[in-house]
Protein backbone atom coordinates (compact mmCIF):
# COMPACT_ATOMS: atom_id res chain seq x y z
CA UNK A 1 0.00 0.00 0.00
CA UNK A 2 1.46 3.37 -1.55
CA UNK A 3 2.39 5.75 1.95
CA UNK A 4 3.48 9.19 1.80
CA UNK A 5 5.66 11.68 3.36
CA UNK A 6 7.84 10.99 6.83
CA UNK A 7 6.14 7.33 6.20
CA UNK A 8 8.30 6.82 3.45
CA UNK A 9 12.01 7.65 4.74
CA UNK A 10 11.26 5.74 7.97
CA UNK A 11 9.98 1.93 7.74
CA UNK A 12 10.64 0.57 11.04
CA UNK A 13 11.15 -3.35 10.63
CA UNK A 14 9.30 -5.70 13.21
CA UNK A 15 10.69 -8.78 14.61
CA UNK A 16 8.01 -11.62 12.42
CA UNK A 17 6.07 -8.49 11.14
CA UNK A 18 4.24 -8.76 14.35
CA UNK A 19 2.44 -5.61 13.91
CA UNK A 20 0.17 -7.79 11.02
CA UNK A 21 0.13 -10.51 12.97
CA UNK A 22 -1.39 -8.06 15.84
CA UNK A 23 -3.70 -6.81 12.70
CA UNK A 24 -5.00 -10.48 11.42
CA UNK A 25 -5.48 -11.18 15.81
CA UNK A 26 -7.43 -7.69 16.32
CA UNK A 27 -9.70 -8.27 13.21
CA UNK A 28 -10.54 -11.71 14.31
CA UNK A 29 -11.21 -10.10 17.93
CA UNK A 30 -13.68 -7.54 16.46
CA UNK A 31 -15.67 -10.24 15.05
CA UNK A 32 -17.35 -11.11 18.57
CA UNK A 33 -18.25 -7.76 19.19
CA UNK A 34 -21.81 -6.52 18.03
CA UNK A 35 -21.41 -3.78 16.17
CA UNK A 36 -23.56 -1.28 13.93
CA UNK A 37 -22.96 1.21 11.94
CA UNK A 38 -24.97 3.86 10.94
CA UNK A 39 -25.18 6.49 8.25
CA UNK A 40 -23.26 6.65 5.46
CA UNK A 41 -20.18 5.50 5.56
CA UNK A 42 -18.95 6.17 1.83
CA UNK A 43 -20.68 9.18 1.15
CA UNK A 44 -21.55 10.45 -2.47
CA UNK A 45 -20.18 13.87 -1.59
CA UNK A 46 -16.51 13.10 -1.54
CA UNK A 47 -13.63 13.96 -0.43
CA UNK A 48 -14.28 13.39 3.28
CA UNK A 49 -12.36 14.23 6.42
CA UNK A 50 -13.63 11.56 9.12
CA UNK A 51 -13.10 12.85 12.14
CA UNK A 52 -13.05 10.99 15.51
CA UNK A 53 -11.50 11.00 19.20
CA UNK A 54 -8.48 9.34 19.81
CA UNK A 55 -10.03 6.96 22.17
CA UNK A 56 -12.36 5.24 19.66
CA UNK A 57 -9.44 4.11 17.18
CA UNK A 58 -8.92 1.06 18.02
CA UNK A 59 -13.13 0.43 17.95
CA UNK A 60 -13.91 1.86 14.62
CA UNK A 61 -10.30 1.12 12.62
CA UNK A 62 -10.91 -2.83 12.01
CA UNK A 63 -15.05 -2.60 11.10
CA UNK A 64 -15.33 1.55 9.76
CA UNK A 65 -16.19 0.60 6.46
CA UNK A 66 -14.08 3.65 5.34
CA UNK A 67 -11.43 1.24 3.61
CA UNK A 68 -9.22 2.97 1.30
CA UNK A 69 -9.05 6.07 3.46
CA UNK A 70 -5.84 7.51 4.22
CA UNK A 71 -5.04 7.90 8.36
CA UNK A 72 -2.73 9.98 10.01
CA UNK A 73 -0.56 8.49 12.57
CA UNK A 74 1.68 9.98 14.94
CA UNK A 75 5.44 10.37 14.40
CA UNK A 76 6.62 8.04 17.74
CA UNK A 77 7.52 4.16 18.20
CA UNK A 78 3.78 3.69 19.51
CA UNK A 79 2.55 5.44 15.80
CA UNK A 80 5.19 2.33 14.26
CA UNK A 81 3.38 0.25 15.56
CA UNK A 82 -0.26 1.85 14.33
CA UNK A 83 1.16 2.31 11.10
CA UNK A 84 1.61 -0.92 10.36
CA UNK A 85 -1.78 -2.22 11.77
CA UNK A 86 -3.71 0.16 9.93
CA UNK A 87 -1.59 -0.76 6.43
CA UNK A 88 -2.46 -4.44 7.19
CA UNK A 89 -6.07 -3.26 7.09
CA UNK A 90 -6.29 -1.33 3.95
CA UNK A 91 -5.12 2.16 4.82
CA UNK A 92 -2.71 4.30 3.73
CA UNK A 93 -0.78 6.22 6.29
CA UNK A 94 1.03 9.53 6.86
CA UNK A 95 2.98 9.89 9.74
CA UNK A 96 2.86 13.16 11.53
CA UNK A 97 1.31 15.11 14.34
CA UNK A 98 0.47 18.79 15.87
CA UNK A 99 3.23 18.48 17.80
CA UNK A 100 5.68 16.63 15.49
CA UNK A 101 6.01 17.16 11.79
CA UNK A 102 2.48 18.76 11.63
CA UNK A 103 3.52 21.19 8.54
CA UNK A 104 4.58 17.87 6.31
CA UNK A 105 1.85 15.96 7.18
CA UNK A 106 -0.73 18.28 6.74
CA UNK A 107 0.68 18.85 3.12
CA UNK A 108 0.59 15.37 2.33
CA UNK A 109 -3.14 14.97 3.89
CA UNK A 110 -3.73 18.37 1.67
CA UNK A 111 -2.69 16.23 -1.64
CA UNK A 112 -4.40 13.45 -0.83
CA UNK A 113 -7.43 15.27 -0.41
CA UNK A 114 -6.97 17.01 -3.49
CA UNK A 115 -6.24 13.64 -5.43
CA UNK A 116 -9.96 12.65 -4.33
CA UNK A 117 -8.72 10.81 -1.47
CA UNK A 118 -10.58 10.36 1.93
CA UNK A 119 -8.69 10.87 4.94
CA UNK A 120 -8.84 10.06 8.78
CA UNK A 121 -8.13 12.05 11.68
CA UNK A 122 -8.51 11.66 15.44
CA UNK A 123 -8.46 15.42 16.11
CA UNK A 124 -7.27 15.35 19.99
CA UNK A 125 -3.98 14.34 19.49
CA UNK A 126 -1.47 13.84 20.12
CA UNK A 127 -1.14 14.82 23.29
CA UNK A 128 -4.42 15.51 24.45
CA UNK A 129 -6.56 17.62 26.27
CA UNK A 130 -8.86 14.59 25.42
CA UNK A 131 -12.06 15.47 23.38
CA UNK A 132 -10.53 18.99 22.26
CA UNK A 133 -10.50 19.09 18.59
CA UNK A 134 -7.51 20.93 17.02
CA UNK A 135 -8.33 23.12 14.10
CA UNK A 136 -6.45 20.75 11.64
CA UNK A 137 -9.23 19.60 9.79
CA UNK A 138 -11.03 22.17 9.43
CA UNK A 139 -7.98 23.97 7.54
CA UNK A 140 -7.95 20.84 5.54
CA UNK A 141 -11.81 21.24 4.83
CA UNK A 142 -11.34 24.98 4.31
CA UNK A 143 -8.46 24.82 1.79
CA UNK A 144 -9.82 22.19 -0.44
CA UNK A 145 -13.25 22.16 -0.43
CA UNK A 146 -13.13 19.13 1.34
CA UNK A 147 -16.63 17.84 3.72
CA UNK A 148 -16.23 16.84 7.43
CA UNK A 149 -17.87 13.55 8.93
CA UNK A 150 -18.20 13.38 12.46
CA UNK A 151 -17.74 9.61 13.52
CA UNK A 152 -19.73 9.35 16.79
CA UNK A 153 -18.94 5.44 18.76
CA UNK A 154 -21.21 4.14 21.25
CA UNK A 155 -19.84 0.96 23.31
CA UNK A 156 -22.02 -0.79 26.11
CA UNK A 157 -18.77 -2.33 27.63
CA UNK A 158 -15.53 -1.87 27.25
CA UNK A 159 -11.67 -2.20 28.85
CA UNK A 160 -10.26 1.23 29.46
CA UNK A 161 -6.05 1.95 29.34
CA UNK A 162 -6.29 4.38 32.07
CA UNK A 163 -2.88 4.98 32.25
CA UNK A 164 -3.20 6.38 28.60
CA UNK A 165 -4.26 10.49 28.13
CA UNK A 166 -7.12 9.59 25.62
CA UNK A 167 -8.91 6.77 27.33
CA UNK A 168 -8.58 4.22 24.86
CA UNK A 169 -11.20 1.69 25.30
CA UNK A 170 -11.43 -1.81 23.21
CA UNK A 171 -15.01 -3.36 23.41
CA UNK A 172 -15.48 -6.27 25.43
CA UNK A 173 -16.05 -9.35 24.44
CA UNK A 174 -20.02 -9.68 22.91
CA UNK A 175 -19.91 -6.40 23.62
CA UNK A 176 -22.58 -3.64 21.47
CA UNK A 177 -20.94 -1.07 19.66
CA UNK A 178 -22.72 1.60 17.64
CA UNK A 179 -20.35 3.41 15.02
CA UNK A 180 -22.42 6.85 13.63
CA UNK A 181 -21.39 8.68 10.54
CA UNK A 182 -23.12 12.23 11.00
CA UNK A 183 -23.97 14.85 9.17
CA UNK A 184 -21.67 16.47 6.64
CA UNK A 185 -20.30 19.54 6.96
CA UNK A 186 -18.06 22.00 4.66
CA UNK A 187 -16.54 25.44 6.24
CA UNK A 188 -18.38 27.92 3.67
CA UNK A 189 -19.02 31.77 3.82
CA UNK A 190 -18.57 33.38 7.14
CA UNK A 191 -17.17 30.17 8.44
CA UNK A 192 -13.84 30.75 6.68
CA UNK A 193 -13.85 33.59 9.23
CA UNK A 194 -13.22 31.90 11.97
CA UNK A 195 -10.58 32.00 14.50
CA UNK A 196 -8.58 28.80 15.21
CA UNK A 197 -10.30 28.81 18.70
CA UNK A 198 -13.67 28.88 16.45
CA UNK A 199 -12.47 25.76 13.91
CA UNK A 200 -11.54 23.49 16.64
CA UNK A 201 -15.07 24.81 18.55
CA UNK A 202 -16.75 23.74 15.27
CA UNK A 203 -15.05 20.19 14.72
CA UNK A 204 -15.56 19.68 18.72
CA UNK A 205 -19.44 20.34 18.35
CA UNK A 206 -20.02 18.10 15.04
CA UNK A 207 -18.12 14.86 17.36
CA UNK A 208 -20.19 16.13 20.30
CA UNK A 209 -23.47 15.67 18.44
CA UNK A 210 -22.80 12.53 16.72
CA UNK A 211 -21.41 11.21 19.65
CA UNK A 212 -24.25 11.94 21.91
CA UNK A 213 -26.64 10.33 18.77
CA UNK A 214 -24.42 7.08 18.97
CA UNK A 215 -25.09 6.62 22.64
CA UNK A 216 -28.85 7.44 22.54
CA UNK A 217 -29.58 4.82 19.60
CA UNK A 218 -27.09 2.56 21.79
CA UNK A 219 -30.18 3.12 24.39
CA UNK A 220 -32.71 1.44 22.00
CA UNK A 221 -30.74 -1.11 20.39
CA UNK A 222 -33.16 -3.69 21.32
CA UNK A 223 -36.05 -1.54 19.70
CA UNK A 224 -37.45 -2.61 16.08
CA UNK A 225 -35.19 -1.07 12.98
CA UNK A 226 -37.33 0.45 10.87
CA UNK A 227 -34.17 2.47 8.92
CA UNK A 228 -34.19 1.24 5.44
CA UNK A 229 -30.34 1.24 3.99
CA UNK A 230 -29.89 4.42 1.85
CA UNK A 231 -29.44 3.85 -2.23
CA UNK A 232 -25.89 6.16 -2.44
CA UNK A 233 -26.67 8.98 -5.54
CA UNK A 234 -24.07 10.94 -7.65
CA UNK A 235 -25.85 13.76 -8.54
CA UNK A 236 -26.85 14.87 -5.33
CA UNK A 237 -25.38 18.12 -5.11
CA UNK A 238 -27.16 21.64 -6.20
CA UNK A 239 -24.99 23.55 -8.69
CA UNK A 240 -23.91 25.70 -6.73
CA UNK A 241 -22.55 22.92 -4.59
CA UNK A 242 -24.58 23.29 -1.37
CA UNK A 243 -26.25 19.60 -0.38
CA UNK A 244 -29.46 18.59 -1.78
CA UNK A 245 -30.56 16.21 1.32
CA UNK A 246 -28.61 15.12 4.40
CA UNK A 247 -25.97 13.04 4.63
CA UNK A 248 -27.64 9.74 4.92
CA UNK A 249 -27.37 9.60 8.81
CA UNK A 250 -30.73 7.07 8.91
CA UNK A 251 -29.40 4.35 6.90
CA UNK A 252 -28.48 1.10 8.88
CA UNK A 253 -25.29 -0.98 8.04
CA UNK A 254 -26.07 -3.87 10.44
CA UNK A 255 -23.14 -6.24 11.16
CA UNK A 256 -23.79 -8.49 13.65
CA UNK A 257 -26.60 -8.49 16.59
Amino acid sequence: MATEGRDERRRPRFFLGWPRILAFLVGLYSRVVRCRILGDPVPARRPVIYVTWHSEEITMLPRSGFTRGTVMVSASRDGDILAEVARAWGYRTIRGSSSKGAAAALLSLRRALERGENIILAVDGPRGPRHEAKPGAFWLAAGTGAWICPVGVAVSSAYVFRKSWSLSRVPLPWARVVGLFGELYRPEGADLLLSREGQSAAVKSLLDKATLQAEDLLKKWHLPCTAKPQTRQRTDLRDNGVPAGGSGGESDHEESD
